[in-house]
């Protein structure tokens, strides 16, 4: 099974080392928002924000908020 998130994130990690570059150029001074930022570039695809997205959209249509596109 590949986990592209973690792959990634050993890149990172393997390219740094090979730069000598330190871990608080990477992380920086927030290594909690580094994560959050760093999952955030892969939570687009999973599906529980695609049904937090289509749970919202249903209740602006209800709410009368957002117009039902009309089909072509």
């Amino acid at each position: 099974m590949r986990l592209p998130r973690l792959e990634n994130l050993a890149d990172i990690c393997d390219q740094s080392a090979a730069n000598g570059t330190p871990v608080r150029a990477i992380v920086g001074q927030d290594p909690v928002g580094f994560a959050e930022a760093f999952l955030q570039n892969y939570l687009e695809g999973q599906w529980i924000n695609k049904e937090r997205k289509r749970l919202t959209d249903a209740i602006d249509r209800a709410a009368g908020d957002v117009q039902t596109p009309t089909p072509l």
